[in-house]
């Protein structure tokens, strides 16, 4: 049952409070309140890093949820469970953008008891695999007090196979502090290119707060080896350069192009490469 905003306390939702919350650029943490669970997320350039802390229960429980998004709707999805701690698959969606695929593998740091598809409303008793336009899968736990799970996902644009690669490259062991500590360093860097002096803390704040939303986009899009999935919807090997997506150039050409330019200059070169290869790509012609 997916949670509905109508009927508060139904479906697989959870309580929770900003008091027990933490965000940090490279870091976040929730205490989920009502199946007792911390949950901890971070992440490297292609893939993320879960962490969850479980109850003592016998119906511990992940759920994979391919169906459900925001201003992107799902046109057709697959998942495998390939063992008891691998999963793999893609998602289609269509909306703001245009229509894009995913890809991902998943592995669980210890090997779920049970697991279950839900395929277009219908469970599949038995099934490893599914494919449809919505697609849900749960994998279940019995786990004692305190015990920590931790989940590597990763995503491609180009396929399963070089998405495992890219787990494979990125997180090839359960570090899941050393990551994150990788992750935050990183934004450190990204902060201490500018250096304010106000008399007002909040200034400050709001300062760096908008520096980080300046470094949302544009995103990485490509693999480990370079391959990436160009606008004419094909795979194209390693072009020697970064490759970029979410130019949303009408919103930030006026500010954020100068601001990364001075910034950020050793990944300008990329972007702009990026956007001569999209040229033709989307069958424009100079």
């Amino acid at each position: 049952v997916q949670w509905d905003a109508g009927s508060p306390g139904k479906g697989y939702a959870s309580k929770f409070s900003h008091t027990q919350e933490e965000a940090t650029p490279g870091y976040y943490r929730v205490y989920l309140a009502t199946p007792k669970v911390t949950a901890e997320l971070t992440a490297t350039a292609r893939c993320g890093f879960h962490r969850y802390t479980f109850p003592a229960s016998g119906q511990s429980h992940f759920i994979l949820d391919l169906a459900h998004g925001i201003g992107n709707q799902p046109v057709e999805a697959a998942v495998h469970v390939e063992n008891q701690t691998t999963v793999s698959g893609y998602r289609i969606s269509d909306g703001w953008g245009g229509r894009r695929v995913v890809y991902f593998v998943m592995q669980f740091s210890r090997p779920f008891s049970s697991a279950g598809i839900q395929q277009d409303g219908l469970l599949l008793p038995g099934a490893r695999a599914s494919h449809g336009k919505s697609v849900k899968v749960f994998f279940g736990y019995k786990s004692t007090a305190n015990e920590v799970v931790m989940v590597k996902v990763g995503i491609s644009g180009t396929g399963i196979e070089v998405e495992r690669k890219n787990l494979a490259e990125e997180i090839p062991g359960w570090d899941f502090n050393g990551v994150r500590a990788a992750a935050v360093k990183q934004w450190q860097e990204v902060f201490d290119a500018v250096q304010i002096k106000t008399f007002d803390p909040h200034i400050a704040k709001t300062f760096y707060a908008n520096l980080y939303l300046t470094c949302l986009a544009p995103t990485l899009f490509n693999d480990v080896d370079g391959t990436y999935r160009g606008y004419d919807h094909q795979n194209h090997t390693n072009p020697g350069f970064q490759n970029y997506t979410t130019f949303s150039i009408w919103d930030i050409y006026r500010a954020e192009w100068p601001l990364l330019t001075l910034l950020q200059p050793g990944r300008i070169n990329d972007m702009v490469q990026t956007m001569l290869t999209e040229h033709p790509q989307l069958g424009e012609h100079t």
